[in-house]
């Protein structure tokens, strides 16, 4: 008899148990008792919906379940644990964006191409990256001001022996190596970051094992590095910047929060060491992504003045001529991943020069789009002709002024505007001998208030009949053009 009542009890027991786990995320949904959010998704929060009499009801009923799958009770723990087990019980990363490696070390899956030397830049690419930056190094020299130009290493390139497999193809150039070969040629000042870190990793562990970034220790090293080359410059005095006080410490990272996971180990860090020089550097412009976020920080007291704007945030192009008044030196900081930004990345709020160009011949439009005696359509545009240039307005996204050409042979094409209000997109396009508008014959540029002169190059030298200039794609884009100049 009593042991008849104890396997009821346990029956019932489990029953119970059951019922309790299915029934606490309904339990916990509704009256949110305890603090479940645990994940940092970056997605659009799911939004709760509601009934809709002119809707069917079926719609509702499948925005609910996408709304209840989203947000029901005790899901960021589900989640968590189930992270957990793909990672430490199957070694299996539960995201895209993360690649598991040797001895508790975490990747970016967005250095893979640099690992294995797949989907690289073609030689003419990392060309015209570096020839854009040797540009604007000499165009900051005309007006007085230093330049240098670096590059913040993979985690994989200086620690590809945690990676778990070797690279696809080890004996081909990624990006870095075969811009720094370009660099090297052209006299770029290139802060050398990829040596420093490799000239210190048998000292010292200057990557976190769980984030994408160097650590406290490297950025003290890095630093130190950037204040050697700027300081170079001028009579700076003697300083040190050191890290001291090495130590393991927790740091929630960010490739474990990808994963969904608490950082499961202690990460080295450090203390900056620092003696400021006598001397101060003057007013710096620094171009950066996150890796100098634990850099420019203990440098401050280096400047007069500084000020950091991201590459991509704050763009050179949009925010140089506002912060460049009595400016010394510009900084221009990217990681080694993103090297494929930089070619169409505008650096150019300077003129560009025609002196580049050897023995030209050119020909001039008439740009007069009412002179009967003109060969050019406009769509959705108003025209204001004055005495040194003539002014357009667009109507429409659709506003554009197409000019024809009489097979000219060309291999520039210069435009030159008057008094640029603001910054504007637009883009020009020519037509082959068979009067053909291709999609590899547009250029599309930023027009810029510091920039009054645009050379654009036709990679493919060609006879060319028409011209068309689309004003951004939006209304009221105004435009004052002084030329347009075919170059052979």
């Amino acid at each position: 008899m009593k042991n008849n009542i104890l396997k009821l009890i346990k029956s019932k027991g489990l029953i119970l148990i059951f019922i309790l786990i299915i029934t606490l995320p309904l339990f916990q949904n509704y009256t949110q008792l305890f603090n479940d959010k645990l994940l940092n998704e970056k997605k659009k929060q799911t939004v709760n919906p509601t009934y809709n009499k002119k809707e069917p009801i079926s719609k509702y009923f499948s925005e609910k379940e996408k709304y209840f799958g989203d947000t029901f009770g005790f899901r960021d723990y589900f989640i968590r644990l189930s992270n957990y087990t793909d990672v430490n019980l199957f070694n299996k990363s539960p995201s895209k964006d993360v690649v598991i490696g040797k001895n508790d070390y975490l990747y970016s899956s967005e250095e893979l191409n640099d690992y294995n030397r797949t989907n690289t830049l073609s030689d003419e690419d990392i060309n015209k990256i570096a020839n854009n930056i040797i540009i604007l190094q000499n165009n900051l020299k005309n007006i007085g001001i230093n330049f240098a130009f670096t590059v913040a290493p993979n985690k994989s390139t200086i620690y590809p022996e945690y990676m778990k497999t070797g690279s696809i193809n080890p004996n081909d150039k990624s990006n870095l190596e075969k811009l720094e070969k370009v660099i090297a040629e052209k006299s770029i000042n290139y802060i050398d970051y990829k040596k420093l870190m490799l000239e210190n990793k048998d000292k010292y562990a200057l990557y976190y094992k769980r984030d994408t970034h160097w650590n406290n220790i490297a950025a003290t090293l890095v630093g130190d590095e950037l204040i050697k080359t700027i300081g170079s410059f001028y009579d700076l005095g003697e300083f040190s910047i050191k890290p001291i006080d090495i130590k393991e410490k927790f740091r929630q990272c960010d490739l474990d929060d990808l994963l969904g996971i608490k950082t499961p180990i202690l990460e080295n860090t450090s203390t900056p060491d620092i003696k400021f020089s006598k001397n101060k550097l003057p007013k710096t412009l620094v171009y950066h992504d996150s890796f100098y976020y634990n850099v420019l920080p203990m440098l401050d007291d280096f400047f007069v003045q500084r000020i950091d704007l991201h590459n991509l945030n704050s763009p050179f192009h949009s925010t140089f001529d506002q912060f460049s008044q009595n400016t010394e030196i510009v900084v221009f900081e990217i990681v080694e991943r993103y090297l494929g930004n930089l070619l169409n990345y505008d650096f150019n709020v300077f003129n560009d020069d025609l002196s580049k160009i050897k023995d030209y011949s050119s020909t001039s439009l008439n740009l007069d789009i009412k002179n009967p005696n003109n060969k050019a359509v406009s769509k959705d545009i108003a025209f204001y002709p004055y005495s040194d240039y003539m002014g357009f307005a667009s109507l429409s996204k659709e506003s554009s002024i197409t000019w024809d050409v009489n097979k000219e042979n060309a291999n520039y094409i210069l435009l030159e505007f008057e008094n640029v209000p603001k910054y504007e997109n637009l883009s020009l396009a020519w037509a082959d001998e068979n009067g053909d508008l291709k999609e590899n014959q547009i250029a599309n540029f930023i027009l810029s208030p510091q920039k009054t002169t645009y050379l654009i190059e036709i990679k493919n030298p060609m006879e060319i009949t028409k011209l068309r200039l689309s004003l951004g794609n939006k209304s009221n884009v105004n435009l004052n053009l002084k030329e347009i100049k075919i170059i052979n």
